[in-house]
């Protein structure tokens, strides 16, 4: 197509978007305009394609009923034939497919407007997929951006105002960019490898290795990945394991959005395969977006402010994730979305999706005066497309009641101290006086240095009051059990002090509680072994803490007592405490109970652990009465019975202070000191 017939028909279309932009919006619902206006983008080129489907990804520049055509373009063209395939590889790879391949597959499996895959085979017996760059693309390319970048300049010096507030001449830089970058296969291998290697630990998600040395800028030759189609699952899969494929879905994609910040923007149904096994492998990673890490964040708690109905928390986030143009409204724009936000509350999730309310909630940001960084669209769009993945598998899915336990585990993991003080030591002079957090794009990088004489100021403090903490809390008891145990009291407190994990004793994730015990077949609680007592998993709805136990009280066949810094706030102290009484004739009472250390901080977070107290109060009457039925069905080992705390009056704590070094002190000790 000549310069003069491609600007001839960009402007035709251009015509066509003005007349359906004036229709009333009745009549544009049954317009065939945009169908129209597709089907030309198809034939105009590859350029044009890839234009379309970055258009489907801007809800701020296009209508919905564009969109909607748009999102259903087909990239699918004829495959150029196998004797320019041969030359391609001849020149690329230096011999014709039967010299560099043990076989090659003449006919393409796919073809693009970009290129087309031919599956192969090495010398080694390696199945390969094989993309090849279509000839004369990249020159066909270069020429109709050229085209469209004059076209561009054109249309923002017409109408100045309204492209300015859609950053008109910045999105089509970027969607230059990322065309040119399609056209470099080795980028797209490097993205492989990038996706391999966040998901390395990860053994049921593959994404397809990369031969480098069958590899160039125009050929990229993969590991071959098999596996069923979305659209096949309902009839291959039991509804029970489609949901729990689904349920890894959900967390690759999430892992992606809310850990790596990094994510596949095309997770349509052809790029995504699902192994009977219940693995799952992603190909074609060409179109991929990356957040920064403030992006991540502010979408993270804009996330869990929606889930809590705090629409205003929401508003101050999404706010601050855009840039305001001169003719910004704020007021009304806050007024959308908060209207937005209450259907969404107060309708089913069949009514209103949660991905396709946050891609609303970014349209009317551009409609209201504000620039919307081009990669919360793409996250915005690629959020749409994994949830429709997961109601193909599991059409009753819910979005955000999966995904908000990741979310605030994402969230936990950010509790970890070391994030914290790093945060802290930027921002704690204006936290500590006004209540206030400065935004981390006025704060230079030497503050941190600088902060450190009074942050070191600040830690005594903290310490000191840590370490007085378990002297000065009042004690509170929680979930009280008791259970009696047809055995003599000898064997009962030898065998609870030693907290052997049994698979029934300690039943993993059941209906009434989610806290676990580590360790393998057992777990046993010695003088030389006080901390890292408990695991506890999700109990405050889906946060995870870590916690290290101290024996506080220790007397043989009467009391054994812990408690455990929670590694999340350590000024949060929990504990068991477990008594032992006589009762003559082989018979003993067995009683325990759950407590935590009263303070202001807890009294804060009283709300969310009332979930982990629930879990704890199940736990115990599941402890007590799996003691009582091991003991008394004799299901135990004689070891079970032997005392472990010789000459040990009271054991030592070994857990770590939290804002000092461990200090590990081998070898009983007479009494016990527990500010040691």
């Amino acid at each position: 197509m000549s310069v003069i017939n491609l600007m001839a028909s960009i402007a035709r279309e251009l015509m066509a978007f003005k007349k359906f932009s004036a229709l009333p919006a009745a009549e544009r619902e049954q317009s065939a305009i945009p169908k129209h206006s597709v089907n030309h983008l198809v034939s105009m080129g590859p350029t044009f394609i890839k234009l379309g489907q970055i258009l489907s990804t801007r809800p701020d520049f296009m209508p919905p009923k564009y969109i909607k055509e748009l999102e259903v373009l087909h990239d699918s063209v004829p495959p150029f034939g196998y004797d320019q395939v041969c030359t391609i590889i001849k020149e690329q790879l230096g011999g014709d497919p039967k010299a560099v391949f043990q076989s090659f597959d003449k006919e393409p499996v796919a073809a693009a407007s970009l290129s087309q895959v031919h599956f192969a085979t090495l010398e080694d017996g390696s199945e390969v997929a094989v993309k090849i760059q279509r000839p004369g693309i990249e020159n066909k390319i270069s020429k109709d951006l050229a085209v469209l970048e004059t076209l561009v300049n054109l249309i923002c010096r017409l109408i100045p105002r309204r492209t300015k507030n859609f950053n008109l001449q910045a999105a089509f830089k970027e969607f230059k960019r990322y065309t040119k970058q399609e056209l470099d296969f080795t980028l797209e291998g490097m993205t492989l490898n990038r996706f391999r290697e966040n998901f390395k630990e990860w053994e049921d998600i593959i994404f397809p290795a990369v031969y480098w040395e069958y590899s160039t800028k125009k050929i990229l030759t993969m590991e071959r990945v098999y596996g069923m189609k979305i659209n096949e699952a309902p009839d291959k899969l039991s509804l029970e394991n489609r949901r729990k494929l689904n349920q890894r879905l959900i967390e690759m994609e999430m892992r992606m959005f809310v850990s790596d910040a990094f994510f596949h923007a095309d997770l349509h149904p052809g790029n995504i395969f699902f192994g009977i096994d219940g693995s799952i492998a992603v190909i074609d990673v060409g179109m991929f977006g990356e957040l920064t890490s403030e992006q991540r964040d502010r979408f993270l708690l804009y996330w869990l402010a929606v889930s809590d109905k705090d629409n205003n928390r929401a508003f101050d986030h999404i706010i601050k994730l855009l840039k305001p143009t001169p003719k910004a409204q704020q007021d009304s724009y806050k007024e959308i979305l908060c209207t937005i936000l209450d259907e969404f509350h107060a309708t089913t999730v069949s009514e209103r999706s949660w991905t396709k309310t946050f891609m609303e909630i970014m349209t009317h940001a551009a409609r209201h005066g504000y620039t919307v960084p081009s990669e919360l669209l793409l996250e915005a769009k690629a959020l749409t497309t994994a949830e429709t993945l997961a109601l193909t598998l599991v059409p009753d899915f819910k979005f955000a009641e999966t995904t908000r336990p990741i979310i605030t585990r994402e969230l936990a993991k950010r509790a970890k101290f070391k994030y914290i003080r790093k945060r802290f030591e930027k921002t704690f002079p204006e936290w500590l006086i006004m209540g206030e957090t400065p935004s981390a794009s006025i704060i230079p990088k030497e503050t941190e240095e600088r902060n450190k004489d009074v942050w070191n100021e600040v830690k005594k403090v903290w310490t000191e009051e840590i370490d007085e903490h378990p002297y000065t809390a009042e004690e509170v008891k929680f979930g009280e059990n008791s259970v009696i145990i047809n055995e003599n009291i000898e064997n009962v407190f030898n065998f609870v002090t030693r907290l052997a994990q049994y698979e029934y004793w300690h039943p993993t994730y059941t209906e009434n509680s989610k806290v676990i015990h580590v360790g393998g077949d057992y777990m046993f609680l010695t003088p030389q072994v006080v901390g890292s007592v408990f695991r506890i998993d999700e109990i405050a709805d889906g946060y995870l803490v870590m916690s290290n136990g101290v024996v506080t009280e220790f007397e043989r066949n009467k009391i054994w007592k812990w408690r455990a810094p929670l590694s999340l706030l350590p000024t949060i102290h929990i504990g068991t405490c477990i008594t032992f009484a006589d009762l003559g004739d082989n018979r003993t009472r067995v009683y325990e109970y759950f407590y935590y250390l009263d303070n202001d901080l807890m009294e804060m977070f009283k709300r969310p652990w009332l979930v982990s107290m629930q879990a704890l109060r199940s736990h115990i009457g599941e402890e007590l009465t799996g003691v009582k039925r091991i003991i008394e069905n004799e299901n135990y080992a004689a070891e079970d019975f032997e005392y472990l705390w010789e000459n040990v009056t009271e054991p030592t704590r070994l857990a770590s202070n939290y804002l000092r070094s461990a200090v590990i002190n081998p070898g009983p000790r007479k009494a016990l000191d527990p500010r040691v």
